[in-house]
């Protein structure tokens, strides 16, 4: 009989993994589109734009030869900047005819991104801002090494990589005109600023109206600007008593979703939760997956139990073995949580 019961709760158990993968398939389909997480590799004949990169479409390899998109970019050098583009440029930076893409990504530090195509792949280099100063047309810039000491130089590529060649004279440069950049509009971080700034309301998924203040503790809270349905726009994340995310629809700030303040993000659509338990000592978890709309597709609950003389493990408030338990959750419980940037309000 216990053999009969171990074998359905087996069952039970990989039912509930087989809807977590048909969820998968609901998400994307409701998203309306493949998502985007391949890397454009060598010899790719693949048609993009470089400013494809600015709507998360493509991704481009970073300095430690990570393949990431725009949106998920942190500075190696700098893992705790800000990342907000603000402004853009295509220019000849080596006068190939082949144009490159810069980036001015935190105008409160001063950091550049340069991003260049070779052979179907696209590059990533950081410039601090004294290193690339008065960027002209024709590819030229002054990089400061302190006061006064200034250096007129062009880049040069090579394959995936770059060198600096000082001019021989300021005479170029002094006749080129400066770089044009496009400013970057994001308009649905102006509209979450006016309403985290109790200027206009929210609405629920009820079409109730939401103001700041509505918030558990929305005065008081955190918040953070992240693509978490994977549609290339960032959401508002608003975290205090409650986890509250808000997406533009039909041009109107609208909840998304709402959990538990202490749910971690693993990815552009997953939630899980952990909360330690006494009588007796335990951890229970919640894993959700989210529908591109932020409903609830699938949802899991499983929990580990432990003394000093044994641990019990159970899925959905079945018993089931440690064997079972580590198959079907240590993915889930070895996943890294989102590179989300929590701001104080």
């Amino acid at each position: 009989m216990k053999k009969i019961l171990l074998l359905l709760i087996l069952i039970i158990a990989a039912l509930s993994i087989c809807a977590c993968q048909k969820t998968k398939i609901a998400y994307g389909a409701e998203k309306g589109k493949a998502e985007n997480t391949g890397i454009i590799s060598e010899n790719s004949t693949a048609n993009y734009e470089l400013t494809d990169i600015l709507n998360n479409k493509i991704p481009f390899t970073d300095e430690t030869g990570r393949s990431v998109y725009l949106k998920n970019y942190r500075s190696e050098k700098y893992p705790d900047l800000q990342i907000t583009p603000e402004k853009y440029a295509t220019i000849d930076l080596d006068n190939d005819a082949v144009n490159e893409l810069v980036l001015y990504l935190s105008p409160d530090f001063g950091l550049y991104l340069v991003l260049h195509e070779y052979n179907g792949g696209i590059y990533s280099f950081e410039f601090v801002e004294r290193a690339m100063i008065d960027l002209k047309q024709n590819g030229s810039f002054i990089q400061s090494s302190g006061a006064a000491i200034n250096s007129y130089v062009t880049l040069r590529f090579n394959k995936d990589k770059y060198t600096i060649s000082e001019l021989k004279s300021s005479e170029s440069f002094d006749n080129s005109a400066p770089v044009e950049w496009t400013q970057i509009a994001d308009e649905n971080e102006a509209l979450y600023n006016r309403f985290l700034s109790g200027n206009t309301y929210a609405y629920d998924k009820q079409g109730g109206k939401l103001k700041i203040t509505d918030l558990s503790g929305g005065n008081s809270a955190e918040y953070a600007f992240y693509d978490i349905n994977g549609d290339g726009k960032n959401e508002l994340l608003i975290r205090n008593n409650l986890l509250y995310i808000f997406w533009i629809k039909d041009n109107t700030v609208t909840l998304w979703h709402e959990d538990l303040n202490y749910a971690k993000i693993l990815s552009e659509n997953t939630l899980l939760t952990a909360r330690k338990g006494t009588a007796p000592e335990r951890t229970d978890y919640i894993y959700k997956v989210l529908s591109y709309s932020g409903n609830e597709l699938y949802k899991t609950e499983f929990s580990e139990y432990y003394s000093d003389s044994q641990h019990k493990y159970f899925a959905n408030g079945a018993e089931i073995s440690e064997s079972a338990y580590k198959s079907l959750f240590n993915n889930v419980l070895n996943s890294e949580s989102a590179a989300v940037n929590w701001l104080r309000k």
